[in-house]
């Protein structure tokens, strides 16, 4: 293998250029003047005996050469950020703290059981929470910002390993003085044609394509009307007779006008997993996930109660 002359700040400057399609952009984007970039993109240029860009009218535009060069070198950064914060990742518990994050919007009683976890090894390990979307709590995850994640599933992202933790049926509100409301509980197909409010659709898209998929299955079509971030803001829709909403069973309420009642429907339900990255080792990582699936065991179903995969 010939031995590279390339720079991470000249494939950084590469990238960025790209992506402003000038040097002066690049160069404020960067903080450096023209010149010093100028003079890291005609080093890069040297090392791949060929250009890169292609100059016309000011701009500076990627051709066939600079395109492959740049998804190769867009990679190589990423990588190396990843690398940097699974370092930080690993001093932090070498330091005796953890990092966890969790969906805003969880069972409250997942959220407390997660609050009570200890983590003891060579003495108290201080485990840091913080809350956010499951899709950013993914994303810090596989950085290595965070140690672990526990959010809505599914979760498809190949970096990580996931292990479902927690599953609740769900019921269906509405608003007081709709015919539903004289039901027991309410099956799916009763659902069909009547305005929905959904939660999460473009923030957990994956939860909400499933929902979808599973009413496809029956046969039934549902009409959205409305999307909510959290359930207090759909609530707050039914209330105001915009439309019914499906939540987990924990997030639904009556009062102020609403009315709740089971979904018939067992296949269908809200669940919610724990989340690390594949390529972990550290022992109080696999502490914690062992914890975690032994204080939810009770609210899975009996058959994946003792499954750990």
């Amino acid at each position: 293998m010939r031995p590279l002359n390339v720079s991470l700040e000249g494939l950084i400057a590469l990238v960025t250029i790209a992506q402003e399609g000038s040097l002066e952009r690049g160069g404020r984007m960067l903080g450096l003047d023209r010149s010093t970039l100028g003079k890291q993109i005609s080093g890069l240029e040297q090392e791949a005996r060929t250009p890169l860009f292609d100059r016309w009218r000011g701009r500076w535009i990627l051709n066939e050469d600079g395109r492959l060069l740049a998804a190769s070198a867009f990679r190589a950064i990423m990588e190396i950020r990843t690398g940097l914060d699974l370092v930080q990742s690993h001093v932090r518990l070498r330091t005796d703290h953890f990092a966890v994050g969790y969906s805003t919007f969880l069972s409250p009683v997942l959220i407390g059981i997660l609050r009570q976890i200890e983590l003891k090894r060579h003495g108290d390990v201080t485990i840091e929470y913080e809350s956010q979307l499951t899709e950013r709590l993914i994303e810090k995850v596989v950085r290595g910002e965070l140690d672990a994640g526990v959010g809505y599933l599914p979760i498809r992202e190949p970096d990580l390993r996931v292990r479902k933790v927690f599953e609740e049926p769900l019921a269906v509100c509405l608003p007081e003085g709709h015919k539903l409301t004289a039901k027991r509980s309410i099956p799916p197909i009763s659902l069909e044609g009547l305005p929905m409010i959904t939660i999460g659709r473009h923030a957990v898209p994956l939860r909400f394509e499933e929902t979808e998929n599973h009413f496809h299955s029956l046969g039934i079509e549902l009409r959205y009307v409305e999307d909510c971030l959290s359930s207090v803001e759909a609530l707050a829709s039914v209330t105001r007779g915009t439309g019914i909403c499906l939540l987990p069973i924990s997030r639904a309420r009556s009062g102020d006008g609403i009315i709740v009642r089971p979904l018939d429907d067992r296949l269908l339900t809200y669940k919610s997993g724990v989340f690390v990255r594949q390529d972990t080792e550290d022992p109080s990582i696999h502490d914690f996930l062992e914890i975690v699936m032994q204080r939810t065991a009770r609210y899975r179903p009996p058959s994946e109660r003792n499954h750990q995969g």
